[in-house]
C-alpha cells in the first residue's frame, strides 16, 4: 500500500495555476546573479522548462525590439538540467543575451506555472492574478506574439 501511495504522489506533477487564481510571489536571480521580483502587475511572463522551448525564446526575443523586450519577464526552470551544465554552459551563454533570464535552479519557485512539453508558456498577469495562458511551439508564432504582447 505504501509503495502504491508513493508511486501515485510521484506520478502527479504540481498542480498548475489556473486562470483567475492569485499568482505566487516570484523572486529569482538572473544570469548575472542579480535578484528580481516579478511585479504583481507583471503583464507578460514568458516561461520555459526545456532546452527546446528555451532555444525558441532566445531566437524570438533577440528578434524583437529592446523596447518590447523590456515589457517581458522571462523565467526559466532549469531543475531538469545538471547543475554543472547550468553553471558552466547555460548561464555563460545567457550572459551574452540582451535581456534578463530569471533562473529557477531548483524548480520550486516556478513549479505551479502552467506548462506544456517543449512549448513556451506565455502568461498574462494583472492585479496579481493569472488572467490568460497561451502556449507556443514554434519560433515564428512566438516572435509574433512577443512583438505585440496581448496583455500589456
Amino acid at each position: 500500500m505504501k509503495r502504491w501511495l508513493l508511486a501515485a504522489l510521484v506520478s502527479f506533477p504540481a498542480l498548475a495555476l489556473e486562470v483567475g487564481t492569485q499568482m505566487p510571489p516570484l523572486t529569482l536571480v538572473d544570469q548575472f546573479d542579480a535578484e528580481h521580483s516579478v511585479p504583481v502587475n507583471a503583464g507578460t511572463i514568458v516561461f520555459t522548462d526545456s532546452r527546446a522551448a528555451g532555444a525558441m525564446v532566445t531566437e524570438a526575443m533577440t528578434a524583437v525590439s529592446a523596447q518590447q523586450r523590456s515589457k517581458l519577464n522571462y523565467l526559466v526552470d532549469v531543475s531538469g538540467m545538471p547543475s554543472l551544465v547550468t553553471k558552466m554552459f547555460a548561464i555563460p551563454k545567457w550572459q551574452d543575451l540582451p535581456f534578463a533570464v530569471l533562473i529557477d535552479q531548483q524548480g520550486e519557485i516556478t513549479a505551479a506555472l502552467p506548462r506544456q512539453p517543449d512549448q513556451v508558456s506565455m502568461l498574462c498577469v494583472a492585479d496579481g492574478k493569472l488572467t490568460e495562458v497561451r502556449y507556443y511551439a514554434d519560433v515564428a508564432t512566438l516572435q509574433q506574439a512577443l512583438s505585440q504582447p496581448w496583455c500589456n
